[in-house]
């Protein structure tokens, strides 16, 4: 591994330059909750009563005047993978599905305990 052994030079016009580019550049970084929630939170959302149910439950959830205000402390939300609200299981709904049905279909029907997948 080589190091170079060459000096960087700062002087006043780059401090200056760095200065004045400082508050172009930190500017999409400190916008307000203001800011955010004048454009469409859910954009790619169709119109509908989900999407409306899902603003006015955060907008009453976050609003400290509303009576259904909940702290940031105690916010809490779960998602899985295509951003529905999932159920606590450890393995997927379906499964436990399988796990329950199929017993019942085989006391049901015994002729189709022989068959695969039963």
């Amino acid at each position: 591994m080589k190091i170079s052994s060459r000096r960087i030079a700062i002087t006043r016009r780059t401090v200056v330059a760095t200065l004045t580019a400082l508050p172009i550049l930190s500017t999409p970084f400190l916008r307000t909750s203001g800011w955010a929630q004048a454009a469409d939170p859910l954009p790619s959302w169709k119109d509908r009563s989900s999407k409306q149910a899902i603003i006015a439950f955060v907008q009453a959830t976050t609003d400290a005047s509303n009576p259904k205000f909940v702290l940031k402390e105690a916010r809490v939300a779960t998602f899985d993978q295509d951003g529905t609200l999932w159920v606590e299981h450890p393995i997927y709904t379906q499964v436990m599905y399988c796990l329950e049905r199929v017993p019942a279909l085989v006391k049901e029907k015994p002729q189709i305990a022989e068959r695969e997948p039963f």
